[in-house]
């Protein structure tokens, strides 16, 4: 039986500090907020939740909850929750039609904002550590900042969506109806299932009342550079620099495409010297993601980034590639929009006409369709 335990809870509008007991080990848990965070134990309880996702068979806060809060917990994390006591059940806020966006100041958070209303709140979160050269960068966005150890505990394996705590430990003080996360096309893995189909809220955020709203859900790492590159050009070299340091897999990834995308919008860009040696992360088969950017290079005379990024491209596939018609990853598929909040509609349409990303046309669909041909002896489509 697994269970984990929430205790020892102490709090401010600007700190929360409490004890995790998983098994035979304690570790201590703290956030500290950049502007005052006020914040109801059931809201706590959800983004506590939101940390262990479904890994353990009973969830212990040693506070008392709603027992609406309780419920939707126990229901999504197929757990047993226990509280001491329970809470009156409460209405939830009258909320706005705007956002709030979790913001790495990456360029999958920086388009995705590109993309959204001019009022969008930001939420960053500082692992410190090896991450701080994040801070040093997303700062200058002013966004709220929740600062926390998270990161050097066990609680980050268990799952992802703790990458979303920011927005629900401010949510008290949030009236956004809509929660717009980063993640672009090369996520989905191209294919298109139900859930994106019809912007499917993941539990641990429709329980204090967001809708999702993913901007670049439909668009590939490469048009991402491409918004950037048209939005905010002088940023680019900063954002790069607080990605990933030389010689990781990252760095060199998001140098090359910049520049490659650089040079086919004929823009003049700052960016870092490649001029360092780049271990090879990953063979071909091994990270989807990184093997349509490979493949993407090959296909617009840039074998040579190509085989930097990946070893073993099948001879085969390489060969396709460089005679594949590419510029559908520059634009955007619409049938993941089909559900997308009417509310932030306009502000994305606007976004992408500026940055010269249109919708995909039949040929497009053509073109992506003899893509993945290229990739199914690896991927799954």
């Amino acid at each position: 039986m697994r269970e984990v335990s929430f205790e020892n809870l102490l709090r401010t509008e600007h700190e929360i500090r409490l004890d995790v007991v998983i098994g035979t080990q304690k570790e201590p848990l703290w956030f500290e907020f950049s502007e005052p965070a006020p914040l109801s134990n059931s809201n706590l309880a959800h983004a506590l939740a939101a940390i262990v996702g479904t890994h353990f068979d009973h969830i212990r806060f040693d506070f008392p909850i709603a027992s609406q809060d309780q419920k939707h917990i126990a229901q999504w994390t197929k757990s047993r929750v226990h509280t001491v006591g329970h809470l009156q059940d409460r209405q939830l806020p009258q909320l706005e039609n705007s956002a709030v966006l979790n913001f790495s100041g990456g360029f999958d958070s920086l388009s995705a904002l590109a993309l959204l209303p001019d009022d969008t709140e930001l939420v960053s979160l500082d692992f410190g550590g090896r991450f701080s050269r994040e801070r040093e960068f997303f700062r200058l966005f002013d966004p709220k900042i929740v600062s926390t150890n998270l990161a050097q505990t066990s609680l980050r394996r268990f799952s992802w969506s703790f990458m979303g705590i920011g927005p629900l430990l401010y949510r008290d003080s949030l009236k956004s109806r809509y929660f717009a996360f980063g993640s672009i096309y090369e996520a989905s893995g191209f294919k298109l299932n139900e859930p994106l189909k019809n912007n499917f809220t993941f539990p641990a955020f429709s329980g204090v009342g967001y809708e999702s709203a993913m901007p670049v859900a439909g668009i590939s790492e490469i048009g991402t550079a491409q918004i950037i590159l048209n939005e905010s050009p002088e940023i680019v070299e900063q954002s790069l620099r607080s990605l990933a340091s030389p010689g990781e897999e990252k760095y060199f990834r998001k140098i090359a495409i910049v520049q490659t995308v650089a040079d086919r919008l004929a823009i003049d860009v700052t960016v870092p010297s490649m001029d360092f040696e780049q271990k090879v992360h990953y063979e071909f088969g091994e990270n989807f993601a990184v093997d349509v950017t490979a493949l993407y290079f090959a296909s617009v005379g840039r074998s040579d980034f190509a085989k930097r990024l990946v070893t073993r491209i099948p001879d085969d596939i390489l060969s396709r590639a460089t005679e594949a018609d590419t510029s559908f990853l520059l634009k955007a598929n619409p049938h993941f929009y089909s559900a997308y909040p009417n509310a932030l509609r306009t502000p994305l349409e606007t976004g992408l006409h500026l940055a010269g990303i249109e919708w995909y046309e039949q040929e497009d669909f053509e073109h992506l369709e003899n893509f993945k041909k290229m990739l199914a002896r690896h991927y799954e489509f």
